[in-house]
């Protein structure tokens, strides 16, 4: 029975993952300052022991690591290397068992500066005793400068621009003619767009506001593209003549989807000319009939 309670109270004191003791060797670099690099060693070995890990280190990196491992008694050893990548060091680390070529643990974080050393080698201590990656190893006093920074985000281009085009609506047999304005946002492998457009006629006519995605074929000046999206907007359509002259007026609003083609030309330049052909079919009926018909537009983004 005593034996049963020696054995779970040994499996609960010691942390989950860890090694009993740990051989650190000296942190590697050719490219970083060996002052920083001895500050990594250093730091590794205070926070491995502030975790309860029996921790030996040695001043110079020994011919047989697993040979003075083991002669330190030690059933793992920790290395590391430094790399400087501009104004910021790369820093890894990884744990292995003696006698063994695979890492049980690797962990990599960015050092934006000296001092972020600190909270790198603190999580990377966390990480080797409980088995977490350095990600999920992190708390609100070992945040590094570099995580804290604002996520770099691709430049999109964009332009803003008028369209000339219509409507060609099949539901009324008659084609609606009108103006536009659009802004067009270039991902380089995708192509987004806000627009704006109106279109009247003899019987009637249509506005809308549509949000669409493109795909362009190539990333050439000269770009044919292929996409959809939906838009909100109303259409008016004339009804019989009452007798006296006047017509009776229909008009409803709601969503489109629509499909179609174009083409961009000026894809790397600061203005663009585009044409565009898409078909619309609304969700929504103006009197009898549902609108639908080809929508068309040239236009000129700067």
């Amino acid at each position: 029975m005593r034996a049963v309670l020696t054995f779970f109270a040994l499996l609960f004191t010691l942390p989950a993952g860890a090694a009993q003791r740990v051989l650190v060797l000296p942190f590697e670099s050719t490219s970083v300052d060996p002052e920083l690099t001895r500050t990594a060693t250093d730091l590794m070995v205070i926070f491995l022991k502030d975790r309860g890990l029996e921790t030996t280190a040695v001043a110079e990196r020994p011919a047989d690591p697993d040979a003075a491992a083991q002669a330190a008694q030690a059933s793992h050893i920790v290395q590391g290397r430094l790399t400087r990548v501009g104004m910021k060091a790369l820093v890894f680390a990884e744990m292995r068992k003696v006698g063994s070529a695979q890492a049980s643990w690797t962990g990599r974080l960015t050092a934006a500066r000296p001092e972020d050393l600190e909270s790198v080698m603190a999580r990377m201590a966390r990480g080797i005793d409980t088995g977490e990656s350095v990600q999920e190893a992190v708390d609100i006093h070992t945040v590094t400068e570099n995580e804290a920074n604002a996520l770099k985000r691709k430049k999109a281009n964009h332009y803003f621009g008028l369209n000339l085009g219509g409507f060609a609506a099949l539901n009324a047999d008659e084609v609606f003619t009108g103006l536009g304005v659009f802004w067009l946002y270039d991902v380089r492998t995708l192509m987004f767009e806000v627009d704006l457009r109106t279109a009247f006629g003899d019987s009637g006519g249509r506005m809308g506001v549509g949000i669409s995605g493109y795909y362009p074929f190539s990333e050439d000046d000269f770009t044919p593209y292929v996409g959809g999206g939906l838009e909100y907007g109303f259409m008016t359509l004339e009804g019989d003549d009452d007798g006296y002259g006047s017509y009776d007026e229909q008009s409803e609003s709601g969503l489109s989807a629509g499909a179609g083609v174009g083409v961009l030309f000026g894809r790397t330049s600061t203005v663009a000319l585009r044409a565009d052909v898409r078909y619309l079919v609304s969700f929504y009926e103006v009197g009898d009939s549902r609108p639908h018909g080809a929508a068309f537009s040239l236009g000129l983004g700067f």
